[in-house]
């Protein structure tokens, strides 16, 4: 995917701005003058920082071939979406492994950059679509994965069985 994307939903969302960590901005900024008046460029955040923007913030944009796991993982706890395109490799699915093990049945991850662009103008101007899929992520979270016992268990279970196997006792 190339930094068109951007804007590209810039101009389909009139209102709309971008917030881009780190400061690897020049590029962009010669190649996309709309980028100027509307990209917010800031320092790399703090957790805390991270979640405040994350509880305020329309949607999440997971770059393709960037795996997402941590920021979707903490974007979650608010039902923030995090959009993203399923691909070939681990790094291209995370984010949707998340969605499918929280069980969320039209989770925001497409196929292609055209739906990518579509999906994330759609959750930022639909207030409505937005907020219900924050709820039903916000459950689901709560339920499958943040509190989900099964899963502790069995990370036990393979914690306790390497650490026996390394003492030689399995």
């Amino acid at each position: 995917m190339k930094n068109k994307y951007i804007d590209e939903i810039l101009e389909d969302f009139k209102s709309g701005n971008f917030y881009l960590a780190g400061n690897k901005v020049s590029p962009l900024l010669k190649k996309f003058p709309i980028l100027n008046q509307r990209v917010i460029f800031t320092k790399q955040l703090s957790l805390e920082d991270f979640f405040s923007l994350s509880n305020c913030v329309d949607v999440l944009l997971v770059p393709q071939n960037f795996g997402g796991g941590n920021t979707t993982l903490e974007a979650m706890i608010f039902g923030t979406p995090s959009i993203t395109i399923e691909g070939d490799y681990l790094r291209t699915n995370i984010t949707s492994g998340l969605y499918k093990q929280i069980k969320i049945l039209t989770p925001p991850t497409v196929k292609n950059i055209n739906e990518y662009i579509n999906l994330a103008v759609k959750l930022a101007k639909n207030k409505t679509k937005n907020t219900s899929l924050r709820e039903t992520t916000k459950k689901a979270a709560n339920k499958y994965l943040f509190k989900d016992d099964k899963a502790i268990k069995e990370l036990e279970k393979v914690l306790e069985q390497t650490f026996l196997k390394s003492k030689g006792e399995l």
